[in-house]
């Protein structure tokens, strides 16, 4: 999504993440990260964006199955991973394309 969404780079997305968080709290904004696609990201990199924003003043992080591919022991698995790894608490987003959206949510715990 990053290289063909947003025609960017994982390393500016992390250059861009702090500066435009730190601004959107000074304004007294409540920051939650939105990782879209995150059920096919790379765990290290959502554990990278998870530090800068709490470092940056985010409250929360939302981890998002954009495609709808997950089942809810691999979501279990990913979502523990990122509570025990970083600092924000953790939303989840589930899309519903295998009918397993409300299994997910509840997996997330």
């Amino acid at each position: 999504m990053i290289k063909h969404k947003l025609n960017s780079t994982d390393e500016y997305l992390l250059n861009q993440l702090e500066s435009n968080i730190r601004y959107a709290v000074s304004l007294g904004i409540k920051v939650c990260i939105g990782c879209e696609d995150a059920s096919r990201a790379d765990p290290e990199f959502l554990l990278k964006i998870g530090l800068i924003g709490f470092k940056a003043g985010a409250q929360r992080l939302r981890y998002a199955d954009t495609l709808g591919i997950l089942e809810p022991f691999t979501t279990f698995e990913q979502i523990k991973y990122l509570k025990e790894n970083q600092p924000l608490p953790i939303e989840i987003h589930c899309h519903d394309d295998l009918g397993l959206a409300t299994a997910n949510t509840l997996a997330r715990n």
